[in-house]
């Protein structure tokens, strides 16, 4: 019996460390598409600051009058 519990620590064991690499990975894929939307966001307002300022607006307005509906 005691041989059978070392064994299935030992399994939950790799598949913990395994759930944290692929956890890590997951992270590091992640901050990366975070950085190349805020790249690409910082890009288009700089380009087209009025449309910027335009959607912000609008999207402001929407999220107020779905608020005020509560």
């Amino acid at each position: 019996m005691g041989d059978a519990a070392a064994t299935a620590a030992q399994a939950v064991g790799e598949s913990l460390e395994q759930g944290r690499a692929a956890l890590a990975d997951m992270q590091t894929m992640l901050t990366e598409r975070s950085r190349e939307c805020v790249e690409a966001t910082e890009t288009y307002v700089r380009e087209n600051p009025w449309q910027a300022v335009g959607l912000a607006a609008g999207m402001g307005l929407i999220i107020g009058l779905l608020m005020n509906r509560r």
